[in-house]
């Protein structure tokens, strides 16, 4: 008796193990975008912080190999997602770029554009994975470290600027606004800089900073004009 329920023991290991090699499938490598805990899966862009000379801009996504690296490099693209507006080639450009080998992360660039239509419309473009020969979409969820892959990056952006309600507070400092001025003081102090939330000793020193970097663009390009024509003071 004892002889025969070893023998069934060993019929159904054997059994198991051939069924977990049955089983066993290795697909290809995945790839997803990814954002950090605290990162949003979106983001607002306007040209209109950007002189007039800037045509595109790039916004850059991380990117993850779900899999192990390859000895190899390896082409992937993103693609755009259902319920953008944006029209690929006049709003925007997703390249085919390279991983490199014995690589898993990288960043993809989104290139925006900046066409006529920003002037009075805000474009959506949501950015996906695009599945390949090489790569599938990736699992969304939370991975290693508190990161978190996600099914699709929303991009939102436009070309205009109204007067922002903290300019009240600073106009004593920087003079009457145009959006030609407040776009220059993007270019001096960066395009996400909220100058109302800037300290009395930072405001003070802002006139004379933005005068010098008024000079030095003059100086190479001419009068900095506003969008009425009228030269721009600080």
């Amino acid at each position: 008796m004892r002889s025969l329920m070893l023998a069934l023991i060993l019929i159904l290991v054997c059994f198991s193990c051939k069924k977990d090699e049955i089983m066993f499938f290795e697909g290809k490598d995945a790839l997803s975008i990814y954002v950090g805990q605290y990162e949003a899966d979106s983001t607002s862009y306007s040209f209109a912080s950007r002189l007039p000379s800037v045509m595109r801009d790039t916004i850059f996504l991380k990117i993850r190999v779900q899999g192990a690296p390859a000895k190899t490099d390896r082409k992937f693209q993103l693609a755009a997602d259902s319920g953008s507006t944006a029209v690929e080639g006049a709003d925007y450009i997703l390249p085919e770029i390279i991983l490199p080998a014995d690589s898993v992360r990288t960043l993809y660039p989104v290139i925006l554009s900046r066409s006529a239509k920003l002037k009075e419309k805000t474009m959506l473009l949501n950015v996906a994975v695009k599945a390949s020969d090489i790569f599938e979409k990736g699992a969304i969820g939370q991975e290693i470290k508190k990161t978190f892959s996600i099914a699709r990056y929303k991009i939102k952006f436009n070309d205009y600027l109204s007067k922002p309600t903290y300019w009240d507070d600073i106009e004593w400092a920087v003079g009457e606004f145009s959006v030609t001025k407040l776009q220059f003081m993007f270019t001096v102090y960066g395009e996400d800089t909220v100058f109302g939330d800037l300290s009395t000793g930072e405001i003070l020193n802002m006139r004379l900073r933005l005068r010098a970097a008024q000079k030095t663009y003059e100086a190479a390009n001419g009068p900095l004009l506003d969008e009425n024509g009228k030269q721009v003071i600080f």
